[in-house]
């Protein structure tokens, strides 16, 4: 299906629970698509800006948006963090990051914590080496251990080990 808007290296799309999917760049032009019957619906715009973002899936089936850019141009990174319902289809600003990230890196751990690693900071294009975990009770964040080198964007995956594999800009094993 054509899902309305052209496409680039800065759009997210979601899987929802219920088939469909949610593409956005930054979060003020979402567009929901359902695959088989191709339609569309766009839900309202977010509250502000949030651009170069990490986007997942939480547990109970909103989507997290968080980091990125405030601006519509290149970082330098935010601290901004919002979630969206796609039942009501409305957006929550939530706690924000304790450091700013543009393009960070974010993967689910089995507790239903959020871990986010990386990005551009304020100093954009420097990239920072710390992460952070979230709360899923209170959707705080907390600063955990540092990553080797800075990155962005890596993709990530949570291994049986409980160790995270980041396989990008270099690859780094991540406890």
């Amino acid at each position: 299906g054509d899902p309305g808007e052209a496409f680039g290296g800065t759009n997210s799309g979601v899987l929802l629970p219920d088939g469909r999917l949610m593409y956005c760049h930054d979060t003020l032009d979402p567009v929901i698509l359902d695959p088989v019957s191709e339609e569309r619906s766009f839900p309202s715009q977010s509250p502000r800006l949030q651009g170069c973002h990490a986007v997942t899936l939480m547990p109970d089936g909103r989507l997290i948006y968080v980091g990125g850019a405030d601006q519509p141009v290149y970082g330098p990174g935010t601290t901004q963090v919002k979630t969206f319902n796609p039942a009501t289809e409305e957006w929550e600003v939530q706690s924000d990051l304790v450091d700013a990230r543009w393009y960070p890196t974010m993967v689910p751990l089995p507790d239903g914590e959020l871990l986010v690693v990386g990005g551009g900071g304020l100093l954009n294009p420097v990239r920072v080496n710390t992460s952070e975990v979230m709360d899923p009770a209170s959707l705080t964040w907390i600063r955990v251990g540092d990553i080797a080198l800075g990155n962005e964007v890596s993709p990530i995956v949570l291994l049986l080990t409980g160790k995270v594999l980041m396989t990008h800009r270099p690859p780094q094993l991540y406890d």
